[in-house]
């Protein structure tokens, strides 16, 4: 390829253009330096620019945009004033430029600027009057807050010519002639230029207009209709006539008026429909509603896209209470503007506070989604409520739920409704969910133990209690209440620690009360003295004390004893103040639980006779009753009946169980106990209870293992056996025992064994009957043998019982069994406890043993005994006991089996026990005493012993049981030192049916 001179030459032309072309001009350099905050640099470039083009609109305002961030704003007020006098059509130009002077907080600066563009671009027909009406105002406000009051009225005088609402701006003007006096001088002035220049339209407009505004109409009209003669389509006169005609209330002439406006044909579109709705406001002021409804539509038929269409036309329907057209209108308005907030709102409130009308709820959730009204949401609610709609009531307060989060008014309204509807187990998930996130709300807490208390939510409602302390325990009346509510579910342990706070907090004579009250159901006599003291103290401190103070102080005296002198004041008090009800609530109360029966009876019946309308408050008294006249048939449907109406109360469900044990349903009373058990605090009592009726009633086999050193001779037995309920009223019991008995120095070993089996009858209330056969076998004799058991409880401190038994095999001494003894048993126990403390126990025992020969003895033996109780926990007696016993001898009886023929003693003993843990215990006992007839004496130790055991339930359906004795004591015939140790293992299973009586 051969290169020429033109294709050189060309190429180095090109590159010269190219690089003419793109070498960066001074504008494109400002830019760069300004993005590089290098301001002085772009500014040098930037007026460099304007050198050569003066004009440029975009060099000018990046350059005032400069200026601002230089901190020297001033610096460009030329420049931009330079710049829009050569552009004075350019709005976006005038408005920066007036934004420029604003930022520079030059107030009259920007005043006369303003002033000065309103008049540049007040006849521009390109410029939305709205725009320079905004202008126009501001300029206004200065002049008024310079007082500049001239100037106000002529800036007034051009926003009324070009508003389409100038009504507020005539009454300020009205308001400026009346305060500064300025309007006279005005017309004067006007008036001297109408003289001069009569035809002149400015004049004639402003000096109506200035004459409107004085309502002065007569000379406004003489002006105006100069003005229209002048010019009778003009349609600024005919405007201003309009207004000057509907002011002076000639509406019809303003009609007229309005009509010959919209005919002209020369306004603009908008003008033409403000002047249209316009004379719909005429015809509607003039009472011509249909006509005006007619241009209302027409309008809205025109153009269904301009809201203001709709507006006017359903404003006027509510005002003339067209309500049928009005909704209609509304509805269709809202489906068509969905997001007019404001008619959404007024379509809302009249269905709901006009109509009631409850059925649009999907309408009334759309607009609350669009702006949440709590107050109006709450309305709805209230009124589905009210109209008992509650169902529907829920699902609306679930919808304004999530738009409501963490209202409390909508969640205390949802809860309420909850309850109303029963679904107490929705509004607990509720109230939980609330207490989760705010577990120091009293008052919620408050609730759910209102609730929970309905439920019978027993563990439930302790569980609120505490916290409900935790979050207010340093208010007494809170402690108070926690612990009279636990105190009524049983739960007297953690009541009794919330009282003494609350004592700490407020030593009142209310809340010294209480703590005697839960004391005395706790069993501490102690400490309900001491209570109680301190009620009666408290009381004698009180100057003038109310019946409520002499209430509190009856009770008191009753906790320490119940006395004829306190029957005589509650008597005096219940005659002087018969309405009492709590201070006889009282009286039936400490008579029921001194057992005054008869005392109580009247009591209770003159109440109902009183009281007719509270029959129902007085059951459990009734109940009580029964139960202290052992008349438990009546005591059960009471009983039943109130525990359904107060689920949580512990006291009725185990005054219940006591029932249904004493009524021969243990496996009621059982289950009763049970669910006590579960839902409340632990309760020694309790547990107690259901131990004993378990070990009673359950299913159970057993294995015992005994053996016993008396040095000389020594006896092993091993027994088995199976006991449990056939039926409710019948109890089948089998053991087997297996006896080794040997004596050491004749090196004689003896064997034997018995068989029994036993039916025990629960048929009667207080007697219980148990009636056996078995079979006795020894390598000297075989024998059946009979027993019969009768126990019998006609009170709870009293019970007596007979067992006697017939051919029975004796296994107890050695050579008794070799021999192949016999023996007929009667025994008789009886068992008193005639105050809380004292034990009373005696027992006597015949015996009659005999041989195949013919030989035999007859034993008589008795043994009273009292004992003391020193401690409860652990429980601990202290007691004495005699023992006489006197054997006779016939046909040589004693030869074969030697036994002691006379005893004498008596015994000082002790007794300990004590509940380790819930499911170990531990017993230990000893005795010392001394028998004249035996020749042994007490303070040589010749008669004692002591021994230790122990009970330990490894499962609730396996226990094992173990213990060790010794002593220096006699069995019949045998002397001596003695050691016995035994092991006994039980398990249980479930009762034989859980069902309640019929």
């Amino acid at each position: 390829m051969t290169l020429s001179k033109t294709k050189i030459i060309f190429f180095f032309v090109t590159i010269f253009l190219l690089g003419w072309m793109l070498y960066p001009n001074k504008l494109f350099l400002a830019y760069v330096y300004e993005g590089q905050s290098k301001l002085a640099k772009a500014e040098g470039y930037y007026l460099r620019h304007l050198e050569k083009r003066p004009h440029s609109k975009l060099a000018v305002m990046r350059l005032a945009n400069l200026y601002h961030r230089m901190a020297a704003p001033e610096k460009a007020l030329p420049i931009l004033d330079k710049l829009y006098n050569h552009r004075k059509n350019d709005w976006d130009l005038a408005m920066y430029y007036l934004s420029y002077v604003q930022d520079t907080n030059d107030a009259e600066a920007t005043y006369k600027l303003t002033r000065t563009l309103a008049n540049n671009f007040i006849d521009d027909k390109k410029i939305a009057p709205i725009k320079i009406e905004e202008l126009l105002d501001s300029a206004y406000q200065h002049a008024l807050w310079t007082q500049k009051y001239d100037d106000a009225y002529k800036i007034l005088a051009d926003i009324i010519r070009i508003s389409k609402r100038p009504d507020d701006y005539i009454y300020d003007m009205t308001l400026l002639d009346r305060g500064f006096k300025r309007t006279g001088h005005l017309i004067k002035l006007l008036n001297g230029q109408f003289k001069k220049n009569p035809a002149n339209h400015d004049i004639i407009h402003e000096l109506a207009a200035i004459y409107l505004v004085t309502k002065d109409y007569n000379q406004a009209k003489k002006i105006i209709n100069h003005g229209l003669t002048l010019d009778n389509k003009n349609p600024e006169f005919l405007k201003l006539a309009i207004d000057i005609h509907e002011r002076s209330g000639d509406i019809k002439t303003a009609i007229k008026l309005a009509q010959t406006l919209i005919s002209v044909g020369s306004l603009h579109k908008d003008d033409l429909t403000e002047q249209t709705r316009r004379l719909a406001r005429l015809h509607a002021a003039n009472g011509e509603k249909t006509i005006a409804v007619n241009i209302y539509k027409s309008l809205l038929k025109e153009d269904r896209t301009d809201p203001q269409n709709w507006h006017d036309l359903i404003d006027y329907l509510q005002t003339i209470k067209n309500q049928g057209e009005f909704l209609d209108y509304l509805s269709s308005y809202t489906n068509e503007f969905p997001d007019d907030i404001k008619y959404l709102k007024i379509l809302m409130d009249t269905c709901l506070y006009d109509l009631m009308d409850y059925s649009r709820l999907d309408l009334y959730l759309d607009g609350l989604t669009k702006e949440p009204r709590i107050t109006f949401a709450l309305d709805v609610a209230y009124g589905l409520i009210n109209q008992n709609n509650r169902p529907l009531a829920q699902i609306w307060l679930d919808r304004i739920d999530t738009l409501f989060k963490g209202n409390r008014v909508v969640l205390d309204l949802k809860i309420d409704n909850l309850i109303a509807l029963k679904q107490y187990k929705q509004a607990l998930g509720l109230i939980e969910n609330y207490l989760y996130h705010h577990q120091n709300d009293k008052e919620m807490i408050l609730l759910a133990i209102q609730i929970y208390m309905e439920q019978a939510g027993a563990s439930d409602i302790e569980r609120l209690l505490d916290q409900l302390v935790r979050v207010d325990g340093a208010n007494a009346q809170t402690l108070v209440f926690a612990a009279k509510e636990l105190y009524y579910m049983g739960a007297a342990n953690k009541a009794e620690n919330y009282i003494k706070q609350a004592i700490k907090l407020n030593s009142s004579i209310e809340n010294w009360h209480w703590l005697t009250e839960i004391s005395y159901a706790l069993s501490q006599k102690k400490q309900t003295r001491r209570a109680a003291e301190h009620v009666i103290a408290l009381f004698h401190k009180i100057r003038t004390p109310t019946l409520e103070d002499h209430r509190l102080w009856f009770k008191a005296r009753g906790r320490f004893k119940f006395t004829k002198y306190l029957t005589r004041d509650y008597n005096r008090a219940i005659k002087d103040h018969p309405d009492h009800i709590p201070l006889r609530y009282d009286f039936i109360d400490l008579l029921l639980e001194n057992k005054k029966t008869s005392a109580a009876e009247s009591e209770i019946s003159r109440f109902a006779d009183d009281f007719p309308g509270l029959s129902k408050e007085i059951r459990p008294y009734k109940a009580r009753l029964a139960m202290l006249k052992n008349d438990w048939g009546q005591a059960f449907p009471m009983l039943e009946a109130l525990i359904k109406e107060q689920p949580h109360s512990v006291y009725l469900k185990q005054d219940l169980a006591t029932t249904y044990a004493k009524l021969g349903e243990w496996p009621a009373a059982l289950d009763l106990l049970e669910s006590i058990k579960i839902k409340t605090a632990k309760n020694d009592t309790i547990t107690q209870t259901i131990r004993a009726l378990r070990d009673l009633h359950d299913y159970r086999t057993y294995a015992e293992y005994l053996f016993a050193d008396f040095g000389r001779d020594e006896i092993m037995s091993i027994t088995t056996g199976f006991r449990g309920h056939v039926s409710k009223k019948f109890m089948l019991s089998a053991d087997i025992h297996a006896f080794k008995a040997g004596v050491s120095a004749l090196n004689n070993t003896q064997f034997s064994g018995k068989a029994f089996v036993s039916l025990t009858s629960h048929h009667l209330t207080d007697i219980v009957l148990k009636l056996g056969a078995g079979a006795g076998i020894s390598e000297a004799r075989k024998t059946p043998s009979l027993s019969l058991d009768i126990g019998y409880e006609p009170l709870d401190n009293l019970a007596l019982n007979l067992q006697t038994s017939l051919r029975d095999l004796r296994t107890d001494i050695p050579t008794a069994i070799s021999a192949g003894v016999l023996e007929d048993t009667a025994s008789l126990e009886f068992n008193f406890t005639p105050v809380d403390r004292v034990l009373f126990y005696a027992k006597y025992d015949f015996n009659r043993s005999y041989l195949k020969t013919g030989a035999y003895s007859i034993e008589h033996t008795l043994e009273p005994r009292i004992g003391f109780v020193l401690l409860k926990k652990p429980y601990l007696t202290a007691g004495y006991q005699f023992t006489w016993s006197k054997i006779s001898n016939h046909n040589g009886f004693f030869n074969s089996v030697a036994l002691i023929p006379e005893m004498n003693a008596h015994y000082f003993t002790l007794n300990l026990s004590h509940d380790l843990l819930h499911n170990l215990a531990l017993s230990t006992n000893f005795f010392i005493g001394e028998d004249f007839k035996r020749d042994l004496r007490l303070f040589k130790g010749d008669l004692f012993g002591g021994g230790v055991g122990l009970k330990w339930r490894v499962h609730p359906s396996f226990i094992i049981e173990s213990s060790y004795a010794y002593g220096r004591e006699t069995l019949s015939g045998i002397a001596g030192d003695y050691h016995q140790w035994t092991i006994n293992l039980t398990g249980y299973w479930g009762s034989h049916n859980n069902n309640k009586p019929r």
